[in-house]
């Protein structure tokens, strides 16, 4: 049975997280299952998977507009009505709606 411990630390962003798997790698090492950071509104700046793959978060006209830049390199801009509804989704890895 897996455990997992959470940290929770002070740094650039607001504040960060990293959950580490315990008891899954050799020689006692753990590896990270996630790590994150957020901004002061609590909205995500960069989320790192366990392989290592990190996507960045930048925000604008009060968070209306989300630029999301993947681990490839591709980006996607979502922007949203005042409502918080989805108005248009963007960039070069875009995909449609679901």
């Amino acid at each position: 049975m897996s455990r997992y411990r959470l940290r929770l630390a002070k740094g650039p962003a607001a504040w960060e997280m990293t959950v580490r798997g315990l008891g899954l790698s050799a020689g006692g090492l753990t590896r990270p299952l996630f790590a994150a950071s957020r901004d002061r509104a609590a909205r995500p700046v960069s989320v790192t998977d366990d392989a290592g793959r990190t996507t960045t978060y930048a925000y604008a006209d009060g968070g209306r507009t989300v630029t999301e830049t993947l681990p490839g390199g591709g980006t996607r801009v979502r922007a949203f009505w005042p409502g918080g509804l989805a108005r248009s989704v963007t960039g070069a890895a875009a995909a449609p709606p679901v």
